[in-house]
């Protein structure tokens, strides 16, 4: 069976609530895995807590919060995924429901600690993978007060989605990779300028696929944004 994205939703909200939820558009297929990754600034702590049920990978806190968590679906999964968090956080949150992935994280890696007005993320290098054929997933979030900050990225990954709440100057940015051999992973995106603020963060999580990707997997064009003012 070939690895592909088969649904995703995305959603985020300005400093205000303690919750945010998002609804895929079908109910996920029995197996299948659903990713989500999340990013939180603000009040502190800017910690955001994964949906109930589901298993937490890496994360970052560098004042901006970024994290991932993923979840095999079951019978009559619920369509509508839940982050929480405390009063006066902006939130960001995509989710995607993935066939052909094994449902578990393989390697992952976060960076360090950043300073403000930087204009390179690293992604922190994972460990060897365990198999050729995975699926890499690099999240950023940062303070900004504009869209399409991104200019480049490393080591072939391609952007899948971006959501901003400009308003808030707080933005989410998630890209994958097919990988072909079991070599460490990290991924570096070149930003052009954006707003003085909370340091950058980014981390780089390869998802154990069970057989060989399906190019369709990577988008090329057409990406997904979303912007709220």
């Amino acid at each position: 069976m070939a690895a592909t994205v088969v649904q995703r939703a995305g959603n985020d909200t300005y400093y205000g609530g303690t919750s945010l939820s998002t609804t895929l558009g079908a109910t996920p297929t029995v197996g299948n895995t659903l990713v989500l990754v999340a990013s939180g600034m603000g009040a502190s702590p800017h910690t955001v807590t994964g949906p109930s049920g589901w298993t937490a990978g890496p994360s970052a806190n560098n004042y901006d919060f970024i994290g991932i968590w993923t979840k095999v679906a079951g019978a009559s999964e619920s369509t509508t995924v839940t982050t929480t968090f405390v009063t006066n956080l902006c939130c960001i949150m995509l989710v995607y429901e993935i066939a052909g992935l094994t449902g578990s994280i393989d390697k992952s890696a976060t960076c360090g600690t950043l300073g403000t007005g930087i204009t390179s993320l690293p992604s922190g290098t994972t460990a060897t993978l365990a198999q050729a054929t995975e699926l890499a997933v690099v999240g950023a979030t940062f303070a900004a007060a504009a869209g399409d900050l991104i200019t480049a990225r490393s080591g072939g990954y391609v952007r899948q989605d971006e959501r901003a709440n400009l308003t808030a100057h707080s933005y989410l940015d998630v890209g994958f990779l097919s990988t072909a051999s079991t070599a460490a992973q990290s991924c570096t995106l070149t930003l052009s300028p954006y707003d003085d603020g909370p340091a950058a963060i980014i981390a780089t999580f390869p998802l154990v696929v069970s057989s060989v990707f399906d190019q369709s997997l990577i988008r090329q064009q057409a990406v997904n944004r979303s912007y709220t003012y």
